[in-house]
């Protein structure tokens, strides 16, 4: 193989080719790329920005971020502190700051109305629960919306503004310390966003501490509020059962069936609209959760609501019977119904109609109206009732926390009066003067 001397080859190219050619024909040869010799010249350009033009120190701190200050007039110390997640993005925004080249984002007058579209949208992204996002729509409307300080300027926020803010709002509100958790999640969040987009440069909400005692105490409410009595529960699904029969519902006949089977396994409302055969076990013994119906979307996800995941339901021989009358009604309407037990057509039941025939069945047992969680909650205290071990009851419903079955699900569901003769059978002893 033939070669050329350096000194021949820059001769050549000096008189024969123009640096266009040279450079074209190493890029097609695979000799150079030019997107890396334009990230080296880049890089070359923030190093000489940096040299003549930031005389402020960048530097990583414990938590992991990279920071440092640009000059500020408006700020007392004259300078602004800036922090991102990475070198890379630091050096970046600074490139953009010194150059010019692009505008930013967000200026200091960024106010949490401004921020909290923002934020929300990237929460979103961070989740599959579309319910969490609808609470925090909630919150924003309750708390949030039609109150001054979510137009104040974030950067003007100091502590005893956000201090005096959470006590005025947790007085307005009688707000709980869950409650109270619960509403600071925007600020709180929406702040830490800030932070990591350089318009603030410390989220002050996470310095706010509250006095314990301004929290509105927890008491557990009573049972006779949150689970059908003995009583109730019976006059209510004899009601659903007459409805049944009745054949009342010609679009969706099997809802009474489906409200009733919610009294079998304590299945959510999302889980019981999104049953298949498929999810029954090949002995027919157990009901596999994997699935829900979101509210919002109407759509069947293929994943269980909470961190739980999928669980086995037992199914009692009322349970049982229950499938087989639903299954013996769609034979004999000839549906088609896309595998769902509970459905007349190739959509599952819905979220709207499950809640009015609640609704309407209390009506007519003559009770107060009592949600689809409490018959959730019912079926909970009935197990423990019987003497169910709280344990097989939390992997029952398909809870995490021992700690929420027990604070949440598990209510006393016997009368004033039956408690009464309980407690004196209980602790009432033989007098030997009585004989």
């Amino acid at each position: 193989m033939n070669t050329v001397s350096s000194s021949k080859m820059t001769a050549i190219g000096m008189t024969e080719y123009s640096p266009e050619e040279i450079l074209g024909f190493l890029s097609r040869s695979g000799q150079i790329n030019f997107n890396d010799v334009e990230q080296e010249m880049k890089n070359s350009k923030i190093e000489q920005i940096l040299r003549e033009k930031h005389p402020y120190k960048i530097y990583q701190s414990k938590d992991g971020r990279w920071n440092t200050f640009i000059k500020d007039s408006k700020r007392k110390n004259g300078r602004k502190h800036i922090a991102k997640s990475s070198l890379e993005s630091l050096r970046e925004y600074l490139y953009e700051l010194y150059t010019g080249v692009t505008k930013r984002e967000w200026n200091d007058d960024v106010t949490l109305r401004m921020l909290y579209p923002k934020w929300l949208e990237s929460k979103s992204k961070e989740t599959d629960a579309d319910t969490y996002i609808l609470r925090l729509k909630c919150t924003w409307n309750t708390f949030y919306e039609k109150d001054p300080i979510v137009d104040a300027p974030l950067a003007d926020l100091d502590l005893i503004t956000l201090r005096d803010w959470a006590n005025t709002m947790i007085g307005e509100h009688k707000l709980t310390r869950k409650k109270y958790y619960n509403m600071t999640v925007i600020f709180r969040q929406a702040m830490e966003y800030a932070v990591d987009k350089g318009i603030i440069e410390e989220n002050l909400f996470n310095r706010v501490k509250i006095n314990r005692g301004r929290f509105v105490p927890v008491h557990k409410k009573r049972g006779s509020t949150e689970v059908f009595s003995k009583e109730d529960d019976e006059a209510f699904q004899k009601v659903a059962w007459d409805d049944y029969y009745n054949g009342r519902h010609t679009s969706q006949p099997l809802i009474p069936l489906a409200i009733l089977f919610c009294f079998q396994t304590g299945l959510r409302v999302g889980e019981i609209c999104s049953l298949r055969y498929s999810d029954i076990s090949e002995d027919g013994e157990f009901i596999i959760v994997s699935s829900f119906l979101r509210q919002t979307t109407k759509e069947v996800v293929d994943h269980t609501k909470g961190a739980f995941g999928d669980r086995e339901v037992e199914l009692t021989d009322e349970a049982k019977r229950i499938i087989a009358l639903a299954t013996a009604k769609q034979k004999e309407l000839g549906a088609s119904t896309n595998g769902f037990i509970f459905s007349c057509t190739d959509r599952p039941v819905g979220y709207g109609t499950m809640r009015k025939m609640n609704e309407k069945y209390c009506r007519k047992a003559g009770i107060d109206y009592k949600s689809h969680h409490k018959i959730r909650k019912t079926v909970a205290s009935k197990m423990l009732d019987d003497g169910i071990n709280p344990d097989y009851i939390r992997l029952f419903l398909g809870q995490e926390d021992i700690l929420t079955t027990w604070g949440h699900y598990l209510y006393d569901r016997r009368t004033i009066d039956e408690n009464r003769k309980m407690l004196n059978k209980a602790l009432s002893e033989d007098d030997p003067e009585k004989e």
